[in-house]
């Protein structure tokens, strides 16, 4: 927090035995200030009291943390973190000079698609002096939330505690024979990183010590695994192994934010699984060449979304079978043809 000269802030610490229970705080001494930071064993980091002028007090986040020593400190700043509502900072640093330091340590649950605090009213003396050296008490207004000189306006800081999570499984749906390889798309709640060790993640299918490996997808919310049949292999309705099928063996998967992914699949046969979303009937033996291949479907190897001049989107043509794409000198290529 900058001022427009430098400030010396002198922090009133109040000790006090008390307990937290629910929305509640009880102290055993007075002097308390809405706005001040609670802090102590078993406290939750960021505990701000929020509402009462006398024991009890009312606190922010609701807890219940009994017969602790406890510390209330001023000065402090309250950030808009939606879980919990407000978010308290303690101060760190900074007396004698013109910017004043709060300590934010994110905090389970938090998030902000654009960091800032509550209100112009969130930064509260609580007890301590902020003075410049002729003993001004400082005004501490802070900007309009929505002025370039606020949190928001100076800084695009994104908070993200929520880990992605797979919302489904599929592939296209037909009858495969030996040799014949299978898409699998994992899809995610949100585009993902992936970063790979060796051997790549895979997931372990219904036939057994059979798996898919990864292909591609990374930067995007589906990631595609490939399986090719293998001689002896069958499955009436393909699915995957487990809810816990999907190994990273050693790699990561990731959003943006660094939260690893839950790799929790949904169930075998239910909603959102491969044998749910799609048809794919694995046969042990060759095919016999009777009938023309078929689209089974067209996709885009990219995310949903909005894409400008340059960019290349690969479209993606899925046939039943492997298929050669010839010219017209008659020699196979591997090339797609114009869609």
């Amino acid at each position: 927090v900058t001022f427009t000269e430098p400030v010396y802030v002198t922090p009133a610490s109040i000790p006090f035995t008390g307990s937290i229970a629910g929305t509640s705080l009880t102290s055993s001494v007075g002097g308390l200030t809405i706005g001040q930071v609670i802090s102590g064993a078993g406290v939750t980091p960021g505990t701000t009291i929020t509402g009462g002028a006398a024991s009890p007090y009312t606190i922010s986040p609701s807890q219940t943390v009994s017969s602790t020593s406890m510390t209330a400190s001023g000065p402090s700043l309250a950030l808009n973190t939606t879980s919990p509502a407000s978010t308290g900072l303690a101060y760190a640093s900074g007396s004698g000079t013109n910017t004043v330091t709060f300590t934010y340590a994110v905090q389970p649950g938090n998030t902000s698609p654009d960091l800032n605090y509550v209100a112009t009213t969130s930064l509260v003396a609580a007890g301590a002096l902020l003075r410049d050296a002729a003993l001004n008490t400082a005004t501490v207004t802070l900007p309009a939330l929505a002025n370039a000189n606020s949190l928001a306006g100076n800084k695009a800081i994104v908070i993200d505690t929520t880990a992605p999570t797979i919302q489904s499984v599929s592939g296209p749906s037909g009858t495969y024979y030996r040799g014949y390889s299978v898409p699998i798309s994992v899809k995610f709640s949100e585009p993902v990183k992936v970063i790979t060790g060796y051997p790549l993640p895979t997931l372990s299918l219904s036939i057994t010590n059979r798996g898919a490996t990864y292909a591609s997808g990374d930067g995007t919310d589906t990631l595609t695994f490939m399986y090719t049949v293998a001689s002896g292999d069958t499955s009436a309705d393909l699915d995957y192994a487990a809810t816990t099928s999907l190994a990273l063996n050693g790699g990561t998967i990731r959003d943006a934010a660094g939260n690893d992914a839950v790799l929790t699949v949904p169930a075998p046969g239910a909603v959102g699984s491969l044998s749910d979303t799609s048809a794919i009937t694995v046969v042990n033996q060759d095919r016999t060449d009777v009938q023309a291949p078929a689209v089974l479907g067209v996709s885009a190897g990219i995310a949903n979304g909005s894409y400008t001049v340059g960019t290349t989107i690969p479209i993606q043509v899925t046939f039943d079978e492997p298929v050669n794409v010839t010219p017209g000198n008659g020699t196979p290529v591997t090339d797609t043809p114009s869609l």
